[in-house]
């Protein structure tokens, strides 16, 4: 940046769930001219801003480079800025670059340098990767092999208005790439082997899915069971749940179901959530719930296990160490012995 080109392009990162307590930190790498290192006096003072989804955030430029002249600053970024935001959108701008002596033009002279090593820190995601809660759906659709949505083939006015719906609370940011719709009866199954894929309508009634419904995560021994969740299937209007793809456990499956109509409050839900959970259910009374609360019980379980397992290598650690402090003793006497018999 420079007194003629002030500002930098923005750069956009999808994020995951921004709660109260999540942090994000850039640390930014930047070069400074000789003529703002070395204050010059007469020049105005030069700022860095960095503009954080238009919050802006002042970039002191006053510390001491490394030993290749870049200098670094590390810049917190309250969770207020980014709650509810779907990406992170990061832009620069300097000021105090352009000279004010109308017969001095050295403007070229002042510059101020970021560097593409600078770094953005986000929050985990409670260990959960993004195929598999609901968590930071956003950067399914900012892979770079974009994703595929399957419709029905249904042209009914019911039919479109799911589809409209759906669409519409998609989590679209400038990062996502190509969305490719197909018709259920249209998919080849080659278009999901590197591909992520988010299925419309009912899943019992599409061909290529309903082959795969023994790897569903909502499973049962008559077709789809929510019961193991805690939901009653009676009441259960519509409903969705993410898991790694059965074509490809790197990627995603993601079903929005309904046997009726798909409500755009799921779909808000959906894309922007605001706990941890893989399945989600909206009754008959338009009631949104989630099995946040078994994924919950399921982490505590993980880390007690782990907990555990520590405690139980930690018992055979200390029980082999005195084993062999005991061996030790015993070699050590054994030889004694031979040796006052010898």
């Amino acid at each position: 940046m420079s007194g003629t080109q002030a500002k930098s392009t923005n750069y956009f990162y999808p994020l995951p769930v921004i709660d109260a307590t999540s942090s994000v930190d850039i640390d930014v790498s930047f070069k400074l001219s000789e003529s703002l290192a070395v204050k010059e006096e007469g020049q105005p003072p030069a700022e860095l801003i960095a503009w954080i989804n238009n919050v802006p955030h002042s970039v002191p430029l006053d510390n001491d480079p490394d030993d290749m002249g870049i200098h670094h600053q590390k810049v917190r970024i309250a969770p207020s800025t980014l709650e509810r935001a779907t990406f992170l959108d990061v832009s620069f701008e300097a000021r105090g670059l352009r000279s004010e002596a109308p017969c001095a033009d050295n403007d070229v002279n002042r510059w101020i340098y970021v560097s593409s090593d600078s770094q953005v820190t986000l929050p985990t995601s409670n260990g959960n990767t993004n195929n598999e809660v609901f968590l930071n759906m956003t950067s399914l659709f900012a892979t770079e092999k974009g994703m595929v949505l399957v419709v029905p083939d249904e042209d009914s006015m019911a039919t479109m208005k799911n589809v409209a719906n759906v669409i519409s609370g998609l989590p679209i940011t400038p990062l996502t790439h190509q969305i490719e719709v197909v018709r259920a009866s249209e998919l080849d199954e080659s278009m999901l082997e590197d591909q992520s894929v988010m299925f419309i309508g009912n899943p019992e009634e599409t061909a290529v899915l309903k082959e795969k419904q023994d790897e569903w995560v909502v499973s049962g021994d008559e077709g789809v069971d929510l019961t193991q969740y805690g939901f009653t299937p009676e009441t259960s209007a519509e409903y969705a749940w993410i898991q790694p793809s059965p074509w490809n456990t790197d990627r995603a499956l993601v079903v929005i179901a309904s046997v009726d109509s798909i409500d755009s409050s799921l779909m808000q839900t959906l894309a922007f959530p605001n706990e941890t959970f893989s399945v989600a259910v909206k009754n008959q009374n338009g009631a949104i719930f989630t099995n946040s609360s078994t994924m919950s019980n399921q982490a505590d379980a993980a880390e007690t296990d782990v907990a555990e397992i520590r405690s139980t290598n930690s018992i055979w650690y200390f029980a082999g160490f005195a084993v062999l402090i005991a061996l030790t003793v015993g070699l050590l006497l054994l030889m004694r012995r031979r040796k006052k018999s010898s």
